[in-house]
């Protein structure tokens, strides 16, 4: 495992504070039917950090979701909301031929400290 969720909690709360449902950068989800999708993408069983709503407010506390698979309905589309899918890989040429092997990459994102894992993921 590449991540802490001790760490990840620690800096969730540096950013949003200590309650996340207060925060000045924490937004509403735009309508009760996105708040209801966003809601069926969490994978309950993989939250590594976060999870908590409030359907009232229509609020979703930032959600990093660990051990994503491809198929997961998490990983079909654009999400537009505060969670994070994580899918782990063994190593970076894996991570690649992961990312190939999809329509197109919407984003990436590279958390790696090695210049060489840079170099090799933007080449």
């Amino acid at each position: 495992m590449f991540y802490s969720p001790k760490k990840l909690e620690v800096v969730m709360e540096k950013f949003y504070g200590g309650n996340s449902f207060t925060s000045p950068s924490l937004n509403k989800i735009i309508n009760e039917r996105h708040f209801d999708r966003l809601l069926g993408l969490i994978i309950y069983d993989n939250i590594a950090v976060g999870g908590p709503y409030d359907r009232t407010k229509r609020i979703i506390t930032p959600t990093i979701l660990r051990d994503c698979k491809p198929n997961d309905p998490v990983m079909q589309d654009e999400i537009f909301g505060p969670i994070l899918p994580i899918c782990t890989v063994k190593n970076v040429e894996e991570a690649i031929d992961f990312i190939n092997s999809r329509d197109k990459a919407l984003a990436l994102y590279i958390f790696s400290k090695n210049i060489k894992v840079h170099d090799t993921v933007l080449t």
